[in-house]
């Protein structure tokens, strides 16, 4: 709050709705940094390599979305798989399975 200008713009964009503004403004405080709020939020591990990558929060609304959208059910739980994964190792899985097609059509062309 230390930084908001009360302009609303905020609350027209935020997509989920989080954001709403309310009567308060009235805000006075004797310092500046506690008008500051922390957002503590719990990170997600990837499934395969165990690094941290993204919020819980946002992997749980993409599959939400996810769950939600008019795609066929084998493509859901395929994306809902990935979710759980970092990018570096769907880059490593992608190369690989790139490099497995490779060799293949290149068996296939002798």
């Amino acid at each position: 709050m230390g930084r908001c200008i009360y302009c609303g713009r905020c609350e027209e964009v935020c997509p989920t709705g989080a954001i709403t503004l309310s009567p308060d403004f009235e805000l006075s405080v004797m310092n500046k940094q506690d008008l500051f709020e922390q957002a503590d939020y719990k990170l997600a591990a990837c499934h395969r390599c165990g690094k941290y990558f993204a919020p819980v929060k946002e992997i749980e609304y993409a599959g939400a979305l996810l769950r939600q959208s008019d795609l066929p059910e084998v493509v859901k739980t395929n994306a809902g798989a990935l979710l759980n994964i970092c990018p570096e190792c769907k880059r490593k899985n992608d190369v690989s399975k790139m490099v497995n097609l490779y060799q293949e059509n290149k068996d296939v062309a002798r």
